[in-house]
């Protein structure tokens, strides 16, 4: 198989722009997780540090098809921050997505405000290039992003909070109001582990769920919310120094964005509900079980969440 990958690499590298001689190593990486599992091939140029091309290996087709339609659409419009797409085919009897390699390792923010506001401008940039173009807002917006999510949280567990609490969000939210909402195509799981960072040059990946949930700040929020739970401990601890900047960072996108400031008392328990969804679909029963007592924990310190996701002092304003 890997001969057969290093063939494929050698008469495809003019094509796709890349070094034509030179030695090209790999390093094959079994990417295991309990709901699916797939084979990373890294290929290294010379003396690369990073690899240049990634292949990744499965024998279902589904999940490397969409992502490389996903990547093709993205990095169209905003290839400063996409892995580019090369090819996908089958080989023997595994399919193979081929995007090219990107330089860097997991952004490890420490809550500055210089980090963080690099993070929240680039995912500005990407769905300001991405708003409206994918699709407009559709009838079944509302059973999508709102019963649809609820109804697989309450089926999930036992907890009284979450139930009421779902129960209290479905009859608050009306079909009206998805619907006037802005569609953006969100990452949909976007967090800290899938962005990279390299002389200060930001990179996402793992695009898989892109344009599974459009709602506005979702991304946003649950970028903000890993960092708050990234060691997946409960009660989830919100650091002193980020809690004092997330109003600021809200802001920030709403104002790049050019969006309204966001009712985070439906929008913020909506997207903790939506990536559940998502997560629970694709079957990670690990990351499923911990979103369940995070938003347990949501429905019970409603106002904890609240204040660290309400508006900014007068102090902390944008300047």
């Amino acid at each position: 198989m890997v001969e057969q990958l290093s063939t494929f690499l050698s008469q495809n590298t003019i094509d796709w722009g890349l070094p034509a001689g030179g030695t090209w190593k790999f390093w094959v990486y079994n990417n295991y997780h309990p709901h699916c599992t797939n084979l990373d091939v890294m290929w290294f140029h010379d003396d690369d540090a990073f690899p240049r091309v990634i292949t990744k290996l499965d024998h279902q087709r589904t999940v490397l098809a969409g992502e490389f339609e996903h990547l093709a659409e993205v990095h169209s419009c905003s290839p400063a921050y996409v892995p580019r797409p090369l090819g996908f085919g089958r080989i023997d009897d595994l399919w193979a997505l081929w995007m090219e390699g990107l330089p860097g390792l997991p952004c490890r923010t420490d809550y500055s405000p210089h980090i963080l506001r690099g993070i929240t401008g680039m995912l500005v940039s990407i769905h300001a290039s991405v708003r409206d173009w994918h699709r407009p807002a559709d009838s079944g917006r509302y059973h999508r992003a709102v019963m649809e999510p609820l109804q697989s949280v309450v089926q999930f567990g036992d907890s009284e909070a979450v139930r009421a609490g779902c129960a209290l969000l479905a009859s608050r939210i009306r079909e009206e109001w998805i619907n006037s909402l802005p569609v953006i195509p969100q990452h949909g799981d976007f967090c800290a582990g899938n962005i990279i960072s390299f002389r200060g040059q930001l990179h996402v990946l793992d695009w898989e769920t892109f344009g599974r949930t459009d709602l506005p700040f979702y991304d946003l929020f649950t970028f903000l919310i890993s960092l708050f739970n990234g060691g997946g401990d409960l009660p989830p601890h919100i650091p002193p120094a980020l809690a004092a900047q997330v109003p600021t960072i809200i802001e920030l996108y709403a104002t790049g964005m050019g969006l309204a400031t966001p009712d985070t008392e439906l929008l913020l328990p909506l997207a903790l509900v939506n990536w559940f969804h998502l997560m629970w679909l694709d079957g990670r029963e690990k990351f499923t079980s911990r979103m369940y007592k995070l938003i347990e924990h949501f429905f019970e310190h409603a106002d904890l969440w609240q204040q660290a996701f309400g508006p900014p002092r007068e102090s902390d304003r944008l300047r």
